[in-house]
């Protein structure tokens, strides 16, 4: 099988290279994604760094990727590992990644794309992010829409194994 639903805590987070995370408005079931090159969708996350946990990559990478525009507190709530849906992370071993899906727990981020600068973001060295977009959930699910809209394979294979966790 090349994807799992797997307990956040039973993995060692040094099995994966990289870590996203899908960030849920709860008033709308919308999810955060990055817009990059050629109008293409991905979830924020990326590359960790050595001896980097999943949570703190998450963390890392969204604040990059967001240009820094996320409010502290959903960034301190990306790097506890609190607030995880389900209590559940995706692994996808072939790609060496993980994915969780955390439901943002106020309003304080729902214009996060209003915020976003590309210019910050290209700063903290996120050069492949254009812009921020609230995808709806059900678009998500969609394979069609996936194999579309969504940038690279792994993601799209992490988004639709995302459907597991509730």
């Amino acid at each position: 099988m090349a994807s799992v639903v797997a307990d956040a805590t039973s993995t060692p987070a040094s099995n994966y290279s990289s870590a996203f995370c899908l960030l849920i408005r709860s008033s709308d079931n919308h999810a955060l994604m990055t817009v990059e090159g050629g109008g293409k969708y991905a979830m924020l996350g990326g590359k960790k760094l050595a001896n980097e946990d999943d949570f703190t990559c998450v963390a890392r990478k969204a604040f990059e990727k967001t240009g820094g525009a996320l409010s502290d507190s959903t960034i301190e709530l990306l790097k506890s590992g609190n607030g995880l849906m389900g209590g559940k992370k995706i692994a996808y071993y072939k790609a060496k990644a993980i994915a969780t899906k955390v439901l943002l727990p106020s309003e304080v981020d729902d214009d996060v794309d209003d915020r976003f600068v590309k210019k910050s973001a290209e700063r903290l060295g996120a050069t492949d992010v254009d812009g921020l977009a609230w995808v709806p959930l059900d678009k998500i699910e969609d394979w069609s829409w996936r194999a579309e809209h969504v940038k690279k394979h792994h993601i799209s294979v992490l988004l639709s194994q995302m459907r597991h966790i509730k």
